[in-house]
């Protein structure tokens, strides 16, 4: 090949004026373009070698009449290239090495036809990110060199840009302009200041996609070069086969078709490395011949209405990302077929797992061998009428110890395999256990060293979280040392948390606790300290009696029923916390928590000097709030929603509040005024909604920081204040009330 770039700078520039060197260097670049191709042919051979050598044990003689049928091909192009070579001194071109005189270029223009780009959206993109990124402002101008050899479409790239819809919305004043080798600044800044206000018009992107693919049934012999291919979130209905004869193509992208719902054959995109069909919510099935696509390194169908995968995928040795696996009840697409796919990397979903036909197909997946993938989920979609044979499963697909992140959904056995909560995965950071109604027990977790994030969720029949929930630790081996988020929902049957001494140790680093829809449990938490959680969410525990324990770090606490079961309030909860509130409390929300709400003076609120945020509601007792000295001064934010029996806002409870920035009162029924004396003078956001029996609006005008202010669904309020509204009113919203037709 022709060395250096001087030569075909040379070539480009006489071309303008003589057309032996333009045909001289059409066909310099298509001999290179086809030595390109010869390049991944052989590459492609090697592969399908390696591949099939895998099964043979014998010398195939169709391989040697393919290796020589390369090999005269090889010669051609040699030859053909050492031509070229030759004629370019019969041309009188030279290899420039150094800056020479030369003929005036022509001068470009922002013009250009895009019906004849191909293949060049991912620089356009790229250069428009930077254009539009929001660094590129005023203070931080941007400039984007565009580089490369003569010919390679410098030019061509700068127009689709310049072009572009985004450019065109993006910049109020837009020039194009020639930059000559011999230039003079002053002249160059003058032709810039002539070009503002010139507009050019330019096609939509959508369109412009879209336009490409009806283009390509009749343009594939133009398209013969291209390598990438970007058809996302066009309205294609079905793929055109044309798409098939893009031999040279190496990614294909369809993500967000939502119209596309079938492939054609691509099983002759033997070079295809990347093939993204992220949200083709239609597509059911993926053609069978995408099993010949032994180039494959990236197959993305998240979002998309498979239900199994295509037959023999495990011939794609090369791939390395599948974010979904379908397992289907067939050998061709069953779990096995994972086997064959030793380098994927990064996550993994394997789901209908209830397909798995034999528990040792799944041993064959080798997922203990694919140390290169740090998210795994496993989820059974359907029932699963054997718990034996689920537990067998689950127990032939343990994953690499290098996992991070480990998700099992839908899980039907009775009890975990073993592997489940070893300490030898000491890299598992987050795990998710879901859905796993038949489980007696939890597994022993606590001994995941690295563990951070636990949820568990859905096991109906766990009656006791007790010492087996923390493992085999000893006093050396803080059971869950690194846990910094603990969740346990939906389990209808948990009715005692236990812990002994063995355990007091747990939860060193423990930051945020959450107990939801757990409507049995009566003691809730462990008795032991948790020296470092700030947060505390207790919602629907009906039958929650027992003090809290003390969090001397407690940042917010959440206690709260539901709206849509009466049965799931916390009615029975009597106690605070043992030794009281911690003075950290930031925020707290009492919800639907009747006998806890009654004897909240006893509560210290006064004397939380970090008290910011207070919601409390869905009580059927209380008829004027707040209580005189209830609240902290420190308090800026007050919630008061559903208290169905309220009367009326007691001016003495909040006449201390001057910290008070917002004050929400929310589908009170009863309320019929608000203190006269007026709401503290320290508000700026008011809301007051759904109160049907509310009369009218405190004094407002005295509210000199009052900024937002939303009434609506109060259909006897008729008026504003006669004083009318403060000037520091910015915001001020008025639905489903009378006084909106004033």
């Amino acid at each position: 090949m022709i060395s250096g770039g001087g030569l075909l700078d040379d070539a480009e520039e006489k071309q303008i004026t003589k057309t032996d060197v333009r045909e001289w260097l059409a066909e310099y670049k298509d001999a290179v373009y086809e030595a390109d191709d010869f390049l991944d042919e052989i590459a492609y051979e090697a592969l399908r070698q390696e591949v099939e050598a895998e099964a043979q044990t014998f010398i195939n003689p169709l391989e040697i009449k393919v290796l020589r049928e390369m090999e005269e091909k090889s010669r051609g192009l040699q030859e053909r290239l050492d031509h070229l070579v030759k004629r370019k001194d019969a041309l009188g071109l030279i290899n420039r090495t150094g800056k020479e005189p030369s003929s005036p270029k022509r001068p470009t223009t922002s013009l250009v036809d895009e019906r004849g780009v191909y293949g060049r959206d991912d620089d356009r993109e790229a250069i428009l990110k930077l254009l539009l990124s929001d660094d590129a402002n005023e203070e931080n101008p941007s400039v984007v060199p565009i580089g490369g050899m003569g010919g390679v479409g410098k030019t061509t790239l700068a127009q689709l840009v310049y072009n572009h819809r985004r450019v065109q919305e993006g910049f109020d004043l837009k020039a194009w302009v020639c930059v000559s080798e011999d230039f003079s600044v002053s002249k160059l800044t003058k032709v810039i200041l002539e070009g503002f206000g010139s507009k050019h018009a330019c096609d939509n992107l959508d369109q412009l996609q879209t336009k490409d693919a009806s283009m390509l049934s009749c343009s594939t012999s133009k398209l013969k070069h291209l390598r990438y291919l970007d058809l996302s979130r066009s309205d294609l209905v079905t793929l055109p086969e044309e798409v098939s004869a893009l031999l040279n193509l190496q990614t294909l992208i369809l993500e967000y078709c939502r119209q596309l719902a079938s492939l054609p054959d691509l099983g002759n995109l033997k070079h295809l490395r990347h093939l993204n069909l992220q949200g083709t919510f239609r597509i059911k099935r993926l053609p069978e011949s995408l099993e010949r696509l032994i180039n494959l390194r990236y197959l993305n169908i998240k979002d998309t209405a498979l239900t199994e995968m295509p037959p023999h995928i495990g011939q794609l040795t090369k791939l390395q990302t599948l974010n979904y696996f379908l397992v289907g009840r067939q050998s061709e697409t069953s779990i096995k077929e994972l086997g064959k796919l030793r380098h994927l990397r990064g996550d993994l979903h394997i789901r209908n797992l209830q397909n798995v036909v034999d528990a040792r197909d799944a041993g064959e997946a080798n997922l203990k061998g694919k140390k290169h993938l740090d998210k795994l989920r496993f989820t059974w979609d359907g029932d699963t009428h054997d718990p034996q044979h689920v537990t067998s499963t689950l127990e032939k697909l343990e994953p690499n110890r290098k996992v991070k992140d480990l998700e099992i959904d839908g899980y039907g056995g009775v009890r975990f395999p073993e592997w489940v909560g070893e300490s030898f995965f000491s890299n598992i950071v987050s795990l998710k256990l879901s859905g796993c109604t038949n489980c007696i027990s939890l597994p022993p977790l606590g001994q995941l060293a690295s563990l951070e994030d636990l949820s568990i969720e859905g096991f109906d029949k766990v009656e006791t979280v007790s010492s087996e929930f923390y493992g085999n630790c000893t006093a050396m081996k803080k059971p869950f040392k690194s846990l910094k988020t603990l969740s346990f929902r939906r389990m209808p049957e948990w009715r005692e948390w236990i812990s002994d001494e063995g355990s007091r140790e747990a939860f060193p680093l423990l930051e945020w606790l959450s107990i939801h829809e757990c409507l049995n449990l009566a003691k809730a938490l462990p008795c032991h300290h948790l020296p470092r959680v700030t947060r505390l969410t207790i919602h629907g525990c009906k039958q929650l009696a027992t003090p809290l324990p003390r969090f001397p770090r407690l940042h917010s606490l959440e206690v709260s029923g539901s709206h849509s079961l009466e049965s799931l309030g916390c009615s029975e909860v009597e106690l605070c916390p043992e030794g009281g509130f911690p003075s950290t409390l930031q925020s707290l929300e009492i919800w639907g928590c009747n006998k806890l709400i009654a004897g909240c003076m006893q509560w210290g609120l006064q004397t939380l000097p970090s008290l910011s945020r207070f919601l409390i509601g869905w009580d059927e007792n209380i008829e004027s709030f707040p209580e005189e000295m209830l609240l902290p001064s420190s308090l800026t934010t007050l919630v008061i929603d559903d208290l169905k029996h309220l009367k009326s806002l007691d001016y003495k409870g909040l006449q201390h509040l001057t910290s008070l920035r917002e004050l929400t009162i929310w589908d009170c029924p009863l309320i019929e005024s608000m203190p006269e004396e007026g709401l503290p003078s320290s508000l700026s956001t008011l809301q007051i909604e759904y109160c049907p029996m509310l009369k009218s609006l405190p004094r407002l005008q005295h509210l000199t920081s009052l900024g937002t202010l939303n009434i609506g669904y109060c259909p006897l309020i008729e008026s504003m204040p006669e004083e009318g509204l403060p000037s520091s009113l910015s915001s001020l919203k008025i639905h489903m009330c009378p006084m909106t037709n004033n």
